[in-house]
């Protein structure tokens, strides 16, 4: 077993290792009697805005261990987009995730076609349009899936727009 001491941390993430050093100890506790989140800023205040910076990276420093782990060599990245059209609206959140879900089981059925033994996995980020306000949904994903041309995905998504870029080596190597 190898020790550490308690002013450093050691994180393996895949094949990739981050290490960190601190005045204080990780191990030390911090106790409070309420849940939940501990701090309440106003919006504009100089506060929020460090606080919304620190965990945006926090967030990218997640996304990049869970991508280490889970896509060490060759992976897809995908974004799906909502055309406008009578049967969807593109910015409701619960209808555009039953047309993601949906997408996901057409892309496996597609996938177990082909005979392929490969699991799909994806990690996924939903976000809203902010050009021009319009407040629709649209998908990114990094996956596993073997290539696939644009045309074909564009089938088997049904919904509107997509794109996918094929990307070797490991996911930190790909930054986008």
């Amino acid at each position: 077993m190898i020790q550490h001491p308690s002013n450093s941390k050691v994180i393996i993430s895949g094949n990739m290792i981050e290490t960190f050093q601190t005045d204080l100890p990780f191990t030390q506790k911090i106790t409070s009697t309420k849940g939940g989140r501990k701090f309440q800023y106003e919006e504009e205040s100089e506060s929020h805005d460090e606080y919304q910076k620190v965990s945006i990276n926090r967030s990218i420093k997640e996304l990049k261990r869970l991508l280490a782990c889970n896509f060490a060599e060759s992976h897809r990245f995908i974004t799906l987009t909502f055309s406008r059209n009578d049967h969807l609206d593109p910015t409701g959140y619960v209808v555009c995730m039953k047309e993601f879900d949906k997408f996901k089981k057409r892309l496996v059925h597609q996938q177990d076609k082909s005979n392929s033994d490969l699991t799909f996995k994806y990690i996924g980020v939903t976000e809203f349009h902010e050009l021009n306000d319009d407040g629709e949904l649209h998908y990114h994903l990094v996956t596993n899936i073997p290539f696939i041309p644009n045309e074909k995905l564009t089938s088997i998504w049904r919904n509107g727009y997509t794109f996918i870029q094929q990307c070797y080596g490991s996911p930190e190597d790909n930054k986008r």
